[in-house]
């Protein structure tokens, strides 16, 4: 048995954000629903659960990403699961500024909502400061 990595969208020089998702379809969405117009997202999903390799590969890009400098928006589903890797976030990189980007009403995953907003309304931003107070769970 192979490891699973990361999957990840093309990467560019001038991003200045990286969005990490569960499922690629998710990150797809997101990208369609944010509408990037300068292109200047870089997209990345786990398949699922977390495993120990990928929360591993996840603190490179974490430490990579700080000395340049680009933000990084973990973009989970906004269930159980997504919530413990929001607090997982909070636990591995305390003191990082991320901002939290979860679809509106809880139980509802990225690709529910994009299916359900033909309107391209805005995901609902969160700290980890409230993901940790439980405000958003």
């Amino acid at each position: 048995g192979g490891r699973k990595g990361l999957w990840r969208s093309n990467l560019l020089e001038r991003d200045v954000r990286a969005v990490i998702c569960e499922a690629p379809i998710d990150a797809l969405s997101y990208a369609k629903l944010r509408n990037d117009t300068n292109d200047r997202t870089r997209y990345f999903a786990t398949g699922g659960q977390i495993s120990r390799f990928q929360w591993g590969l996840i603190d490179g890009l974490m430490e990579k990403y700080r000395s340049q400098k680009i933000a990084v928006i973990p973009a989970f589903d906004n269930d159980p699961g997504g919530n413990a890797y929001i607090l997982q976030f909070h636990e591995r990189y305390p003191g990082e500024e991320i901002a939290i980007d979860l679809p509106p009403g809880k139980g509802r995953t990225g690709m529910m909502y994009f299916r359900a907003s033909c309107k391209y309304q805005q995901h609902r931003e969160v700290s980890l400061e409230d993901a940790k107070n439980r405000q958003v769970l």
